[in-house]
């Protein structure tokens, strides 16, 4: 009886944190900015206390953070979450998940919004490194893939761009 309670308690407790995030993108999607900068901040403090730092969730709620500011213009509030979210992404290579490299991408991407190319190339390396490893046994549509980001990032730092 107890351990179906905790895993109600839990689920319940995840929900609301994705209704939390729901409704600061809402207030995002409304112009309401103030207030959907209060929630994201309130999901990011939830997860980080109850998931730690460098949980998939609440690196994602970073970048979500990161590029609300960029959208705002606050560029140095986007980098430091960025650079947050990098920190806890680095730590995380150690796990060499899928996850990881997802967020290493969606990273990648807020960088050359940003115009930080260069952190850009340097991600992108480390993301085709890992893949290589994590995805060894996966299909081969996914090692076709890595060939391809391989290929075009070598393409890309010749020129000073990134073609992704």
């Amino acid at each position: 009886m107890i351990q179906g309670q905790t895993q109600l308690n839990s689920e319940f407790f995840h929900f609301n944190i994705l209704e939390m995030a729901n409704l600061a993108e809402a207030y995002q999607k409304l112009e309401q900015m103030e207030d959907a900068e209060n929630q994201y901040q309130k999901v990011l403090k939830v997860r980080t206390l109850a998931a730690g730092v460098e949980h998939p969730d609440t690196l994602d709620t970073m970048m979500d953070l990161a590029s609300f500011y960029r959208g705002l213009g606050r560029t140095k509030d986007s980098y430091e979450r960025l650079n947050n979210a990098h920190e806890a992404i680095v730590q995380n290579l150690e796990y060499e998940e899928i996850k990881t490299l997802s967020d290493l991408n969606r990273l990648c991407l807020e960088y050359q919004m940003q115009g930080r190319l260069q952190e850009a190339v340097k991600l992108r390396k480390k993301m085709v490194d890992v893949g290589r490893r994590v995805l060894k046994q996966s299909h081969p549509e996914v090692l076709e893939y890595l060939e391809d980001l391989e290929l075009r990032l070598l393409e890309g730092t010749s020129n000073d761009k990134i073609l992704f």
